[in-house]
Formats: C-alpha cells, structure tokens, sequence
C-alpha cells in the first residue's frame, strides 16, 4: 500500500479541514499481542497480571514519592497505566476511512515481516 497517497486523500477530504486528525495501525490489546504472537511463533507468552489500573496508579507514586528525580524508575510504568487505562488511546482515529489502507495487522505484519522495513 501507498502511504504517501493515503495521506494525500487524508489531508484533501474536506471531512478533515481544519480538523486534528489522527492515524493508528493495528491497536490491540496486550493480552490479544500475546495469543497472536503463541500462535504464529507456535509457543506460548505468558501474561501476568499485576492488579488493576488503579493498584498500578498506586505504585507509581510509591515509586516516584521514593526517588522523584528518578524519572527512569517509573516512566515504564506510566506508559503502561497510559496503555492498560485506554487514557493512551487515540480518539477516533481515521486509518481505515480511505482505500488502499496501507496498514496492516499484527498477525499480518508477524506473517510477512520480512516485507516490511524497520
């Protein structure tokens, strides 16, 4: 697919003037990256849990009230809370609105990796 004139139809669609628009691949939950990723590499990933978003709030600021100049200790685990809470999430995103879509799915980008340039 085109990127290039994906983002050519986006930026021309009158439906976007003017507007903040935002584009997104595949968005999956981590607990669905983990069955992709058992089934196409034929082995399974464990998923653990450790409690709820609000227990993870929680111990970022143990760990940040410890250390607050040690952002390093607990970056990692806002960017989870950000992920697991959906506060991350882009607000409707317009990827799949034009055709020639040029994103792919997890599974799709696993299946055909070689493809693709990193």
């Amino acid at each position: 697919a085109d990127l290039a004139r994906y983002m050519a139809d986006a930026v021309l669609d009158p439906a976007t003037l003017n507007k903040v628009v935002y584009v997104a691949g595949d968005q999956i939950s981590s607990l669905s990256l983990a069955a992709v990723l058992s089934e196409e590499q034929g082995r399974a990933f464990a998923t653990i849990s450790n409690g709820t978003t609000d227990d993870l709030a929680r111990e970022i600021d143990a760990i940040r009230s410890q250390n607050p100049a040690n952002v390093y200790g607990y970056v990692f685990h806002q960017y989870k809370h950000g992920m697991y809470s959906g506060k991350g999430k882009l607000p409707n995103p317009i990827s799949a609105h034009y055709d020639g879509t040029p994103f792919v799915s997890f599974r799709e980008f696993l299946q055909n990796r070689e493809q693709h340039v990193y």
